[in-house]
């Protein structure tokens, strides 16, 4: 009996033994179910939060940080490891300048820093790096990028022993900063999807981080214009809705005067005039909001670089022209910002007007000739940005109606078309585009219709792109009429939002350059103070130049008459007012 019972003791110890490690398995996997659901839930709910809800960066960063902690990123992050950039390459030169720090060596990191320092060294500005990141990269890239501006401060903060050092120094940081180039920001054309630019804008600022060039088209003129016509003291009331004057099209807010403006009366002025638009609307409201300011006023007043785009409508003109504080300085901006907004049948074609030397408005090219959209032959003007202040480095905001279609937020900086049905997208409009070129080519087109050549072979993005529209029936229907305060005010936020995405690689790809133009500000002014001046073959004494109680260089003599004669040495000028 004794015996029976142990035979069936043994045989249910350990049935029971497997059914409670089964149990125990199926709890463990339901568990990690659970946690799996509710984490993908929460980050979802993050997402959704960072995509519609933030209002500023910081609420953005702390929601970015924990969906990156939810995705396992911060893993990621820490091994240098990455077929995406030259790690080995990053590691043996952030040891090299770590030992040029232990050592004091100023020599050595002068010389390392002057023959090594590019934007783009070892593949670090990749933005395959930061496309699976909410915020940040590759921990060895972010800290390579510390050590730099570490060692540019330390350059500056190291003592002089006589003004010949000083100067050196000087040499140093400006040569240093040319060769590394300049970033711009890029508005496009998009009517009043335009208004998505401040939220771009705003979210720069903010950051510190708004370039001290800008490029507009068409509608991204106006707000190139208005950014420009302020120092930054006053830019954060320019980012207030009630601030704007918004009959950009005639007719007001209100529905009666929608009414009056409606479909049928741009229909009926397009059928007497040619165009669906009153210029004379636009041009009253950007001289309301801007004022009677020329390009070089403008560049005085808030330190930074207004570029507006135009073409000209002469049978031999030169192409489209990009106009400047150094290409145009006495034309008004408002009437530059008016030009380039003038698309062929939406507005007519419009002078440009300049202040005369007595602050007298007059016409600033001979009679008959005019100016019309700049976004049509040159919405992002690259090459002439690039020749004129040195820029290697493009923040572009895209808006454009015809573009926004066809572009992809999440793959448009990187080369990867992204899913099977994407890369078939993309097949088929590069085919079509190429079989479109080739009938130009062969003159199998109207000459009428010859200005979508430019449409199709011009870039329409840039290092980083920024996509702050969406492609939605209710922004297409409105592209002409007069956008409301909680319009604005949406389009600020969602613009800031869309910024919000890009901001990691932004920082990373501007932080030494902005490091070294502080250095180089910081030189200045101790130049100024123990008034040492760069002359052309060593040092001018102090006594050949006065200095205002504002700070400002005065010359007595004519000796630096060479001191700054080439465009794309904007940073150079150390009489430049800071």
């Amino acid at each position: 009996m004794l015996n029976l019972r142990k035979a069936i003791t043994l045989p249910l110890a350990i049935l029971s033994f497997f059914f409670n490690l089964f149990q125990t398995s199926c709890k463990f996997v339901v568990d990690v179910l659970r946690e799996f659901q509710d984490q993908k839930a929460e980050a979802l709910s993050l997402k959704h939060k960072m995509d519609h809800e933030v209002k500023t960066y910081k609420e953005w960063l702390e929601l970015a940080h924990r969906l990156d902690e939810l995705k396992g990123i911060d893993i990621w992050k820490k091994v240098n490891e990455s077929d995406k950039y030259d790690y080995m390459g990053t590691e043996d030169r952030m040891f090299k300048l770590k030992e040029l720090m232990i050592s004091k060596d100023l020599h050595g990191m002068e010389w390392s820093l002057r023959t090594q320092l590019h934007r783009n060294i070892c593949g670090i500005s990749n933005p395959v790096l930061y496309k699976n990141c909410s915020v940040g990269t590759k921990e060895l890239i972010e800290n390579y990028i510390d050590q730099v501006c570490e060692m540019l401060d330390y350059i500056k903060d190291a003592p002089t022993n006589d003004a010949q050092e000083l100067i050196d120094k000087f040499y140093f940081f400006r040569d240093t900063s040319h060769s590394f180039g300049r970033t711009a920001l890029l508005l496009s054309g998009g009517a009043s999807l335009g208004m998505y630019h401040f939220g771009v804008a705003k979210a720069l600022f903010e950051e510190n981080l708004l370039p001290k060039i800008i490029s507009g088209s068409s509608a991204g003129a106006i707000v190139a214009s208005y950014l420009c016509m302020h120092s930054d003291d006053e830019m954060p009331h320019c980012f207030n809705p009630s601030r704007f004057n918004l009959d950009m099209f005639g007719g007001g807010c209100g529905v009666s005067q929608q009414f009056r403006h409606s479909a049928i009366r741009k229909i009926l002025r397009f059928m007497r005039s040619g165009v669906l638009m009153d210029i004379s609307k636009l041009q009253q409201c950007l001289r309301d909001n801007i004022g009677d300011v020329t390009f070089e006023e403008a560049y005085k007043k808030s330190g930074r670089i207004l570029n507006i785009t135009i073409s000209s409508n002469q049978k031999f003109s030169m192409g489209p022209s990009l106009l400047n504080y150094l290409t145009s300085p006495h034309v008004l901006v408002w009437s530059a910002a008016a030009a380039s907004c003038c698309v062929p049948g939406v507005y007519k074609p419009v002078s440009l007007m300049a202040k005369d030397r007595r602050g007298h408005i007059i016409n600033y090219h001979a009679s008959g000739v005019q100016f019309s959209d700049g976004s049509i032959y040159a919405d992002l003007p690259v090459e002439r940005l690039s020749e004129l202040f040195n820029v290697n480095n493009l923040i572009v905001s895209q808006v454009n109606p015809y573009v926004i279609p066809f572009l992809n937020a999440n793959n448009i900086d990187t080369e990867e078309k992204g899913t099977v049905f994407g890369k078939i997208k993309h097949f088929l409009f590069q085919e079509s585009k190429h079989r479109l070129l080739q009938m130009f080519e062969y003159n199998l087109v109207p000459k009428r219709l010859k200005f979508l050549e430019r449409l199709l072979t011009q870039t329409y993005t840039g290092g980083i792109t920024i996509l702050p529209a969406d492609f939605e029936v209710k922004n297409y229907t409105r592209l002409l009429t007069n956008p409301t305060i909680p319009e604005i005010q949406n389009c600020l936020e969602q613009g800031a939002r869309r910024t919000f995405v890009r901001m990691s690689i932004i920082k990373n790809r501007c932080r030494i350059e902005m490091q070294l133009q502080d250095c180089l500000s910081a030189i200045k002014k101790q130049m100024v103070s123990d008034q040492v001046f760069c002359y052309k073959n060593g040092v001018m004494a102090a006594e050949d130049v006065a200095v205002e109680s504002s700070g400002d260089l005065v010359r007595r003599t004519n000796a630096l008459t060479s001191s700054v004669s080439i465009p794309s040495f904007n940073i150079l000028d150390i009489y430049e007012e800071e």
